[in-house]
């Protein structure tokens, strides 16, 4: 539970889900995950970096797939503890250097969750 106590939709989308949209005699500031307060849709860097692949309107949901995932955890059941793979210092380096840019954009931020995956690095075709 994130604590938050309203939720904010996009007219364009909020008719898409059948929910009818009201309007607020007051502004709200929004905190994103990086702690940055943002008032306007464009204080959010993602979207003032790449304002070109933003739509003005949503076109719609996003089609349903044939197949939906989840992960079925058992109740009490301890994750699986293994060892981190090892990493020369320079791609650990890398590899703090990229997650601090991430986080730092607001794309992903701390988790305490007890389960994880490894982090692969993966060379680009070019």
């Amino acid at each position: 539970d994130t604590g938050a106590d309203k939720s904010f939709v996009s007219t364009a989308f909020s008719s898409l889900i059948d929910i009818n949209p009201s309007t607020l005699d007051y502004n709200y500031d929004v905190e994103l995950a990086n702690g940055q307060i943002v008032r306007q849709l464009e204080d959010v860097p993602i979207v003032r970096d790449f304002s070109k692949v933003f739509l003005e309107d949503l076109p719609g949901l996003s089609p349903s797939r044939q197949v939906e995932f989840q992960i079925d955890l058992i109740p009490g059941a301890a994750p699986v503890a293994r060892a981190p793979y090892r990493l020369a210092p320079s791609k650990m380096k890398e590899l703090l250097d990229k997650l601090q840019e991430l986080s730092d954009k607001g794309f992903i931020r701390p988790s305490f969750s007890p389960w994880g995956a490894p982090v692969l690095f993966v060379k680009k075709k070019d």
